[in-house]
């Protein structure tokens, strides 16, 4: 956000109209980064910015922040390397930087689990599973559980579908602001489901991320990925990212390595120009542009239907066209 004085003007005697009080010596701090996280683990804390950024993402970065030192502001310590554009780094949380019970009373595989699945039917009917277990085995209440939906377009159909598969073990379900009060998130007797917007602000002990390849649909990586970091973050002990097909996979996959580098991340610190060509690449598309985009698609799918057929041979193509191909593609594949 700008700052006051370029969000409100000046008055006539160069003065800002609303001062920055921050910057007036004897006033307390209005922004202050608290030092200790008590509300995530360390271990789901670590995940949700791994993948939020796509620090370990087989094609690199999604996002970046301008400022790198924020890192340490935020809980992290440099463990090697530096914190300069240009350099690679390894970060890892600072152990002053949550509470001791976390490591006491948990452990990381079992704070933070991902689960893939071939079947979309198949991912609710083990949620529905561990839900009966949580209430029944684990000595959670209904108001310790949270299931979030990355899709907030389709909420209410998997929101249906996941009532159908907990009627059976006859748990109570309620869509927050849907099918139960927009004022309350939670009820006694009843587990909350929720849309991304509405689990904004609130935990639970468990959490269920139903649908987390959302973070992985092309055009919209870096939407995706802040999604998929607020509904993981929700999560005060446990969390279960949940999914299905091959775009889950891919989450997966840098799941895995943040377990497999033990919670650290290891990264190349973008330069300004790497940086600026990261935000081109993965700007969020307008539902008019990604409309553009499945048009433009749609067309050229007949194309590359007789290219590969051998109907049409790639020598026929005009040479024009050939040599503006090769030049996107060229690009594209150093982008990358």
């Amino acid at each position: 956000m700008a700052p006051p004085s370029e969000l409100f003007g000046k008055n006539e005697r160069g003065e800002p109209r609303v001062p920055n009080l921050d910057e007036v010596e004897g006033t307390p701090k209005r922004d202050i980064v608290l030092p200790v996280c008590y509300r995530n683990t360390p271990w789901a804390l670590t995940t949700a910015h791994a993948v939020g950024f796509g620090i370990y993402r087989q094609k690199g970065l999604v996002q970046f922040f301008d400022d790198p030192a924020l890192w340490q502001e935020i809980g992290y310590r440099v463990e090697s390397g530096e914190l300069s554009p240009g350099c690679d780094v390894t970060l890892r949380r600072r152990e002053n930087s949550y509470p001791s019970y976390f490591v006491d009373l948990l452990r990381p595989e079992d704070s933070v689990s991902w689960h893939n699945f071939e079947e979309y039917r198949e991912q609710l009917d083990w949620v529905a599973e561990q839900i009966h277990r949580n209430l029944s085995e684990d000595e959670l209440k209904h108001t310790d559980i949270l299931i979030v939906i990355p899709d907030a377009i389709q909420a209410k159909n998997i929101a249906g579908q996941l009532t159908s598969a907990l009627d059976k073990y006859q748990i109570q379900v309620h869509l927050a602001g849907v099918t139960s009060s927009v004022d309350r998130l939670y009820q006694d007797g009843s587990v909350a489901m929720t849309s991304i917007y509405r689990a904004k602000g609130n935990e639970a002990a468990m959490v269920y991320v139903v649908g987390s390849e959302y973070a992985a649909e092309p055009f919209r990586s870096v939407r995706g990925r802040n999604v998929l970091f607020t509904a993981i973050t929700r999560s005060r002990a446990w969390v279960r990212i949940c999914g299905c097909g091959p775009a889950m996979k891919e989450i997966i996959s840098e799941l895995e390595s943040v377990r497999k580098n033990d919670y650290r991340l290891r990264f190349p610190v973008p330069t300004p120009e790497a940086l600026a060509n990261i935000r081109k690449i993965h700007r969020d598309m307008s539902a008019a542009e990604i409309a553009k985009r499945d048009t433009a698609l749609k067309n050229v799918e007949p194309l590359l239907a007789m290219l590969e057929s051998g109907e049409l041979p790639t020598e026929a193509l005009p040479d024009d066209f050939k040599k503006r191909l090769q030049v996107l593609l060229g690009n594209g594949d150093d982008a990358e």
